[in-house]
Formats: C-alpha cells, sequence, structure tokens
C-alpha cells in the first residue's frame, strides 16, 4: 500500500512509473493538485486506488494495470486524453464529497472507463464530449446509490454526445439528478444497453429522477434520458387521472382521498396542497 499527497496549495507532478501492491491513496488538499503523469501498477484485483482530499487527481496517461475499485471520496478525479483509461475492470464510486471528472474535449475522441460499473453515492460524475463528436460506453451498470447523485454531460461546441451504460438502477433512498444542455435530443445522450422502467410503463417518469433539476426524468429509445413533458395541467387533483404526473402551478384542494402518478410544484412562490378533514394524496 502506498499514499501520496500534496497540501498548502502544492502540486505534485509524479513522471515516474509506479510499483504498489493493493490499495494506492492518492490524498489532495484544498487548493492542491496531484498529477499522475505515470503508469501506476497497483496490484491486481486487490489494487484499490482512493482519492481522498477537496483538492484534484489529474490522470493524464493511460492506467491499464488498474483494474480494482476505485473510491472517489472527496475532491475531483479529472482523466483527460485521448486514449486515457481507468483499466477494464472493477467499481468506480463517487461518494458525496467526490467528482469524477471525464474529458473528452481536447484530442481525438476516445472512450475511457471501459467495462466498469459506476455507483455514485452522492456525488458527481461529468462527462465532457468532443467537439468532433464524442461516445462513452461502458459495459457495467450504473448505479445511484444515496441521494443527491449527480449524472452530468456536456457538449463542446457542436460535437453530439453519447453516454451509455449497460443499465440503470436506483437504490430505495436515491435520487438521481440529470444534467446537460439538449439532454435528450440528437445532439446529447445518456443511453442504456437496457432500458429503465417507467411509471407508468411506456408514457411515465423515472422514480426519484430528475432533469437540470427543474422535470421528472423520462426514457426514449433513440434519445436517452429526457425531460418529461406530458404533465396533466389542469391544476386540479380531484379530475386527475391515478396514472398521471401533474404540473401544479397554483393552490389546490383535495374533495376525497386521491392516487397520481406524481406531481411537480411549479411556481415562483409556495403552493398549498391541501383538503377538508383526512383526505389523503397516494
Amino acid at each position: 500500500a502506498a499514499t501520496f499527497g500534496a497540501s498548502g496549495g502544492a502540486t505534485l507532478n509524479i513522471n515516474g512509473n509506479i510499483a504498489t501492491a493493493n490499495t494506492t491513496t492518492f490524498m489532495a488538499g484544498a487548493s492542491s493538485t496531484v498529477n499522475l503523469n505515470s503508469v501506476l501498477g497497483n496490484g491486481g484485483a486487490a489494487g484499490v486506488l482512493n482519492k481522498i482530499g477537496s483538492g484534484d487527481l489529474n490522470v493524464t496517461v493511460n492506467q491499464p494495470a488498474i483494474t480494482g475499485a476505485i473510491n472517489v471520496n472527496q475532491g475531483t478525479v479529472n482523466v483527460t486524453g485521448s486514449g486515457v483509461t481507468l483499466g477494464s475492470t472493477g467499481l468506480i464510486s463517487i461518494n458525496a464529497s467526490g467528482i469524477l471528472e471525464i474529458d473528452d474535449s481536447a484530442g481525438a475522441a476516445s472512450t475511457h472507463l471501459g467495462n466498469r460499473a459506476v455507483t455514485i453515492r452522492g456525488g458527481e460524475f461529468i462527462y465532457t464530449g468532443n467537439a468532433a463528436n464524442s461516445a462513452e460506453v461502458s459495459t457495467g451498470a450504473l448505479t445511484f446509490a444515496r441521494m443527491g447523485g449527480i449524472l452530468t454531460s456536456n457538449q463542446t461546441g457542436a460535437g453530439t454526445v453519447s453516454l451509455t451504460f449497460a443499465s440503470l438502477a436506483l437504490g430505495t433512498d436515491a435520487t438521481a439528478n440529470f444534467k446537460g444542455v439538449n439532454l435528450g435530443s440528437a445532439t446529447n445522450k445518456i443511453l442504456f444497453t437496457t432500458a429503465p422502467p417507467l411509471t407508468p410503463a411506456t408514457t411515465g417518469i423515472l422514480a426519484r429522477a430528475t432533469v437540470n433539476g427543474a422535470d421528472f426524468a423520462t426514457y426514449g429509445a433513440t434519445n436517452g434520458i429526457a425531460a418529461f413533458s406530458a404533465y396533466q395541467n389542469s391544476n386540479n387533483p380531484n379530475t386527475a387521472a391515478a396514472t398521471d404526473t401533474m404540473n401544479l402551478t397554483a393552490n389546490a384542494a383535495l374533495n376525497a382521498n386521491r392516487t397520481l402518478n406524481a406531481i411537480k410544484f411549479n411556481g415562483g412562490t409556495a403552493i398549498t396542497l391541501g383538503g377538508a378533514g383526512f383526505n389523503q394524496l397516494i
């Protein structure tokens, strides 16, 4: 096991090849940077890589030997440059104070994740595409395991972006926010080989998921994750169907117990949904 670190605003450049066994930890304190400019041989599947501290770890060369788990516990791990990968197997976990950023904007576009699954535990995964179009494909699953998880897909110029995972899962206490300009269009796609289930099926929303923090998320086979738009806009929950997703823009009252699919509270001021007696909204 080995630990490499920088603190006090310092920059540490690692330029010689490193051979370690088991766990390698990179610590970058506040306003500090560690640049991994050389190949890390970290013990195969047992070689866990940890990132701690609020500063940055920049991975600038290909890392084929990193095949164990990667834990982004704090700060940012930046992966930049054509052909720079994080190995091909092992789970990537992005925890609540961590960010993993794959930046494909410079040089020729290439894939960086290989077959790794990604679990977002309240942190953020950012993918920035190439001006000449780019596609990042992982045969692993994408899982949101805690509240506050974010996945951001950014275009560079007019280049199209396509980000693909094998499948999508949300834990019972997890939330997901998918972010990106033009997300859900032909120019910016987040796709899954196995389409995630919607509620109601085929026309509904993803449970506990939003797009740009403004709309519920839905999914289509062609353009992937997109902002839901088929809201019921009557502002009257008493006439809405059990399968409706409402867009509530004004105060409303329940006349009786009611079942709805979901409600978006949408207004510049507080909106009250009330009712007489013990009426329930399910």
